[in-house]
Parts: C-alpha cells; sequence; structure tokens
C-alpha cells in the first residue's frame, strides 16, 4: 500500500510561508550580502534547500523589520519656541565700527 503524504486541513498546520533570498533584498531595501550576514548572525531565520541556496521565512523578515523600527521622539522641551536669529549688521556698519575701534586702539 503506497502512503499519501499528510494534507493540512487546518490552516495552522501549513508550513512557514518562505522566500527568496532575492525577494528578502527586494523587501529590505539591501544587497544579498547584507542578507546572509543577517541570517549567519541570527537576525533573519532560514534553512537551506539544496546545497547551495537559502529561503528565509517571512515572519521572520517582518519580525526583523519591527525590530529595527525606528520610533522618533518628541523633544522634551517641544513647548519652548526655538531662538530667534540675530539681524546681522551690514557690511558697511561693520566696516565703521572696525574704524572705530582702530581710532581708539581696540585692534
Amino acid at each position: 500500500m503506497i502512503s499519501r503524504p499528510h494534507i493540512a486541513a487546518d490552516p495552522a498546520e501549513f508550513p512557514r510561508q518562505a522566500l527568496r533570498v532575492s525577494r528578502v533584498c527586494e523587501i529590505l531595501d539591501c544587497g544579498r550580502s547584507e542578507v546572509y550576514r543577517l541570517i549567519r548572525q541570527g537576525h533573519l531565520e532560514a534553512f537551506n534547500v539544496g546545497a547551495r541556496s537559502k529561503r528565509v521565512y517571512s515572519d521572520s523578515v517582518s519580525d526583523y523589520q519591527q525590530r529595527q523600527k525606528v520610533i522618533v521622539k518628541q523633544h522634551h522641551n517641544a513647548a519652548i519656541p526655538p531662538m530667534k536669529r540675530r539681524a546681522t549688521a551690514s557690511t558697511a556698519a561693520f566696516r565703521a565700527a572696525m574704524i572705530k575701534a582702530g581710532e581708539f586702539g581696540i585692534i
């Protein structure tokens, strides 16, 4: 008697979705070497297919993205308005002040 493979009736029994490394590169917007580095360091969960190919679990990619999410914090003094910029003197006024400072022996 030939045994047939088990077909999952419950969606929870289905195997996890896996992605090719090239697709993970597109999702994360990075190069292949970066994806392989993330796999080596344990940030992405993957498995081998054959001798040279790898597949990365899609839930592992989404978990990685959540862990790397940048949260922008609002400054605690947000109610304080920014400092006003001081008015700058014109070049003519600066030259006149330098001449006066020279007359008084400051410069």
